[in-house]
């Protein structure tokens, strides 16, 4: 694993039932299902996924290339419920959760369910090549 594990990091899927909960009621949420995007803050660089709408069990499959290391840095997810409708609202995160996949196995903590709340997204390490069991 010297000089990292490049693959790709799968923002996989959601599970916002509990988005609007969060949130600031009105009457268009209680007949509206979430518009949910995906920002991953990784390495001083955001990546984000496409918003995918009225759906409170979004299926994302975003890839985005990292390069996993036993130093890596702290990686940060947010879920947006996104305004799509130029009413005047504004975006509101209904998601915060940070992994810290450094350490010899810190690899396994890319592969899990996220979750705040009752909020979650799955997220997924796919390595390029195999990752050996003893590092040394």
């Amino acid at each position: 694993i010297q000089g990292g594990v490049k693959g790709k990091l799968i923002i996989v899927e959601g599970d916002f039932e509990d988005a609007y909960k969060y949130l600031k009621l009105n009457i268009l949420d209680t007949f509206d299902k979430p518009d949910m995007q995906i920002y991953v803050e990784l390495d001083g660089r955001t990546y984000k996924t496409e918003v995918i709408d009225d759906n409170e069990h979004p299926r994302f499959n975003h890839p985005i290339p990292i390069t996993w290391n036993v130093e890596m840095k702290t990686i940060k997810f947010t879920g947006v419920e996104v305004d799509n409708f130029d009413l005047g609202f504004s975006n509101d995160e209904v998601f915060h959760q940070y992994v810290n996949p450094h350490g010899f196995k810190g690899y396994e903590m890319l592969s899990t369910e996220l979750v705040d709340k009752k909020n979650k997204l799955t997220i997924k390490f796919e390595p390029e090549r195999g990752i050996p069991n003893c590092p040394w």
